[in-house]
């Protein structure tokens, strides 16, 4: 072979090589490549052209009928010519007016649209006509996305989710692929703070949708994917994925105490009886598959927010089993080690239970003279009247939002704050201009009341503390002389959005962005904290409270 030939191998080689080993930007054929920008093109219509939006035209057949198109493309130059019919094809653009107050907001982020400078499988021509597009002024609706008035979050009412197709054919799989990117693409407010390329995402998953040979691969894969986003309100599910995952469980709840995963609680004191497993016992294996090893076989489908929410996720569903069989739980108990064979009970009948002993709890209780405790596990609006009517008569009150409260917030705030206060402000996605989030309101929380509570009030939080809980603890921590005492919360703040995907899948995330007053973030990191207190292992044998305790003894 010519020496000149020899050379222009190696280097063509050594650039190929380099550039497949950036991890940032996935290398990829001619076919992925095609199917990524095929996705993009088709996505970014849907959400920005006006005939496409009025929903007369069915867009999951036009991404069908575009795949099966493009199994006979094999260049640039037919790819784009399939994007140039796709562009420019006349559709009705008699379409409805949308009054939406994001149009008005200032920007705060805009995500999306870094591809449209990319001419690798795109012409220029391709490219101006969709920068075109984008530009163009809207106020019109879109069948395909709406906003709730008063939030922000959006809704994906309007997807098929082709239920009876369990396992979707190819071009279906893909289509839930692209629906799915292009939404998170567009309307996920986080790409900022995710160490995560959505674009490498995307060709890394092409392959994999392809390549799915089974029903249960499907529905996994797509719990592998929404995982990606580190999300704490990531939650995908289907029958599917509700029978592999399991619905039975044996009647504990697992926690991670330090570092270690603990039995913490019951379903049933009187179920829990029956068996040699005590609180404070520390989970070895389950049938005889090491605990550790089976946490790491489960990582990659769950999506958490930090380390505190991951151990809190996965361990409170380690249990579950697909089987009624019995579950052998090997334990460590004081440097003992036990083997428990235990029953398994239908899950849901074990949240009844649970759920009927949890109404016979009381939300408030005097701790001594001159404290009060607050439960908002079990605290309704009606009863807020008159136990503050007491509680207003004492030194502190002990408000524990350890657990999911019941929309008491802003009733209780209007006890704690002699003003209206700032607490948060919010952010949400312009559906006029996909890719672009907006400032909402700051909200308040308080009234005028000279009758205010005027002692200290502590706040106690941990992982459980999530979502409505987080926001709630934002909106007392508005209120004069506050302490907040526990560890990090579930750092997952903001409503929630859904999207159907082909397989009767439902998958949610965060769909509004939720800040302190002051700019600061809580997604992923959790609310503020003045004092850090964990539980230990100890702790669990005595019955003791070290959380609570620590408010207690608190000056």
């Amino acid at each position: 072979m010519n020496r000149k030939v020899i050379v222009l191998l190696m280097i063509l080689s050594s650039v190929f090589f380099n550039n497949c080993s950036n991890n940032s930007k996935p290398c990829k054929s001619f076919e992925i490549g095609k199917l990524e920008a095929i996705c993009k093109v088709w996505g970014t219509l849907k959400y920005f052209h006006p005939g496409v939006g009025t929903g007369k035209i069915d867009w999951d057949e036009v991404i069908i009928e575009t795949l099966k198109s493009a199994d006979t493309i094999n260049n640039k130059r037919q790819l784009n010519q399939l994007f140039i019919e796709l562009i420019k094809s006349n559709y009705d653009t008699n379409f409805c007016i949308v009054d939406s107050h994001a149009q008005t907001g200032n920007i705060v982020k805009q995500y999306g649209l870094s591809w449209l400078n990319d001419t690798t499988f795109i012409s220029n021509q391709n490219i101006k006509q969709l920068h075109r597009l984008i530009k163009e002024k809207r106020n019109y609706c879109n069948y395909y996305v709406s906003q709730d008035p008063e939030v922000g979050n959006l809704y994906f009412n309007n997807e098929k989710a082709y239920s009876d197709s369990i396992l979707p054919s190819k071009n279906l799989r893909l289509l839930a692929l692209f629906r799915y990117w292009n939404v998170i693409n567009y309307f996920y407010p986080f790409h900022d703070i995710n160490n995560l390329s959505w674009d490498s995402c995307l060709i890394q998953y092409i392959p994999l949708f392809i390549d799915i040979k089974d029903t249960v691969e499907y529905h996994l894969l797509v719990q592998e994917l929404s995982s990606r986003l580190n999300d704490g309100h990531i939650w995908t599910e289907s029958s599917i994925t509700n029978i592999y995952w399991g619905i039975y469980s044996p009647p504990y709840k697992v926690s991670c105490i330090e570092n270690k995963p603990i039995i913490s609680d019951y379903f049933s004191d009187s179920l829990a009886g029956l068996y040699d497993i005590k609180l404070g016992d520390q989970i070895i294996a389950l049938n005889e598959i090491p605990i550790q090893e089976i946490i790491k076989e489960r990582r990659q489908y769950y999506s958490f927010s930090n380390k505190g929410h991951f151990n809190r996720r996965i361990l409170e569903e380690i249990l579950i089993s697909p089987q009624r069989d019995t579950m052998n739980i090997i334990i460590d108990r004081g440097g003992d080690t036990l083997s428990v064979d235990i029953a398994l009970y239908f899950l849901y009948e074990l949240y009844q239970i649970q759920d009927h002993e949890y109404r016979t709890q009381r939300a408030d209780i005097k701790l001594n003279d001159s404290t009060g405790y607050l439960n908002l596990k079990y605290l309704e609006i009606d009863e807020i009247k008159d136990i503050m009517s007491e509680f207003l008569l004492l030194k502190n009150i002990i408000i524990d939002i350890r657990n999911y409260p019941n929309g008491v917030l802003y009733e209780l705030s209007k006890y704690l704050n002699p003003t209206p206060t700032n607490f948060v402000r919010i952010f949400y996605p312009n559906i006029l201009r996909p890719g672009e989030f907006v400032w909402g309101d700051t909200l308040q929380t308080g009234i005028p009341n000279g009758n205010y509570f005027k002692g200290k009030i502590i706040l106690l939080v941990n992982e459980q503390t999530q979502s409505h809980a987080e926001f709630t603890a934002m909106c007392f921590q508005s209120a004069p002389n506050v302490v907040t005492i526990g560890s990090t919360t579930a750092g997952t703040d903001g409503n929630v959005s859904y999207l159907t995907l082909p397989g009767g899948i439902i998958t949610y995330y965060t769909g509004i962005g939720i800040e302190y007053p002051d700019g600061k973030m809580t997604q992923r990191v959790g609310i503020k904290i003045d004092i850090e207190a964990k539980p230990q292992i100890k702790d669990l044998y005595n019955g003791f409270d070290r959380i609570l305790e620590e408010a207690i003894n608190l000056e």
